[in-house]
């Protein structure tokens, strides 16, 4: 047995001891399901173990979202304050008219949901923003890394190294203009490799490690204070293939939102997470996960993709004309923020504002329908999709 087990309970040896492991670091190279098979227990005991031997106590605390001190408690002046001393409260989409409506991009220490229909663009907003936390403080940005769960399989490192190479190239710009205004010498940019240093990738393949993941989570943020950004995509994956007692799983969604929640706050990094659509007998087209869920989550977005095309040309023409379809996202739920929505277009180089894209007839659409005729149904599945209160 190695030295690590002189840290852990005697219940925890006792089980390893059982299980026929040798040491801690034999047990931690399992995935959570495979050790809670290995040592005959289930899962929620399983994760409460991984816990311990990682260090962070029994894992009683971050499981059933309870602190073992008690709240810190702060006067709404003193919180005002801090605020007010935050150089940025958001990590920016770098897309104008989604940071328009979002005051600024995807907000700290807030759970903000990103939800729509296959293809919407919800994972092309997560890889944008797990981009765009590495701009520098001193041009508006946070400063910092992100953190990518995938869930699905969906993260693209090609994808990311697209918008990381144009989101050098922009940023290069913006120092040069500093460098003209400043005669002294600034610290350089970030290059297209070190932002994708900045993203750390995680895959989990079932409901037992995206648990894990979350409930490790306060351990890695201290690990890695530069840490800005959480990502979750998506959330609802395992959740919705893998669960047959459906009561288990609203107890486990809210813990899950209730430990996002509280690392977003206690460790000031933004959290965005993906949800599917479903459809219900007497909502149409809505969010999956019920309404536990939805009053866990701070933030909700709702994307979706028009039939309208546009031809979005680049600013400095670097990359020929492109026919791409326009897309649209509304803030459906927030804490801080107004409902609203906002129009823009997915490109090589990311997500970007849709002004001076010029429409161009549907190719769906029969030559008697006006090109703008498809942009009514988009207008009507907003509709449909909205959800204020899941309850009513």
């Amino acid at each position: 047995m190695d030295g690590r087990l002189a840290t852990i309970s005697s219940e925890a040896r006792q089980l390893l001891r059982k299980g026929g492991f040798s040491s801690t670091s034999e047990a931690l190279r399992l995935a959570p399901t495979a050790l809670a098979k290995e040592l005959g227990i289930a899962l929620p005991e399983t994760l409460k173990l991984i816990a311990e031997l990682r260090g962070e106590g029994d894992g009683t605390a971050d499981l059933k979202g309870t602190r073992k001190a008690p709240p810190i408690i702060r006067n709404a002046f003193e919180m005002r304050e801090e605020t007010n001393g935050e150089i940025a409260r958001a990590v920016t989409t770098l897309c104008k008219p989604l940071d328009k409506i979002l005051n600024g991009g995807i907000p700290l220490k807030q759970l903000t949901e990103v939800c729509g229909a296959p293809g919407a663009g919800k994972t092309q907003l997560c890889i944008q923003v797990s981009v765009c936390a590495s701009i520098p403080k001193d041009v508006g940005g946070v400063g910092g890394g992100a953190l990518y769960l995938d869930t699905e399989g969906s993260f693209s490192p090609q994808r990311a190294s697209d918008m990381a190479e144009a989101l050098a190239s922009h940023l290069e710009q913006q120092y040069q203009q500093l460098r003209g205004e400043k005669e002294e010498s600034s610290i350089p940019p970030p290059t297209r490799d070190e932002i994708l240093q900045n993203i750390h990738v995680c895959r989990a393949h079932d409901y037992g490690e995206q648990l894990a993941f979350v409930q490790c989570l306060p351990m890695f943020l201290r690990q890695h204070p530069n840490i800005r950004l959480v990502v979750i995509d998506s959330v609802a994956h395992h959740f919705r293939h893998d669960f047959v007692d459906m009561s288990q799983r609203t107890k486990l969604l809210s813990r899950h939102a209730h430990a996002l929640n509280a690392a977003a706050h206690d460790f000031n990094v933004a959290v965005l997470v993906t949800n599917h659509m479903t459809t219900r007998s007497d909502q149409g087209l809505v969010p999956a996960l019920g309404e536990h869920w939805y009053h866990g989550i701070t933030n909700r977005i709702i994307l979706t993709k028009s039939d309208d095309i546009v031809e979005w040309v680049h600013p400095r023409k670097v990359f020929p004309p492109m026919s791409v379809p326009l897309r649209r996202a509304e803030i459906v739920k927030a804490a801080s923020l107004q409902n609203d929505s906002a129009e823009f277009v997915v490109v090589t180089i990311g997500m970007r504002s849709h002004r001076g894209a010029r429409h161009q007839p549907s190719s769906s659409s029969s030559g008697s329908v006006s090109a703008a005729a498809p942009s009514t149904t988009a207008e009507e599945t907003l509709k449909r999709l909205r959800m204020v209160d899941p309850s009513t």
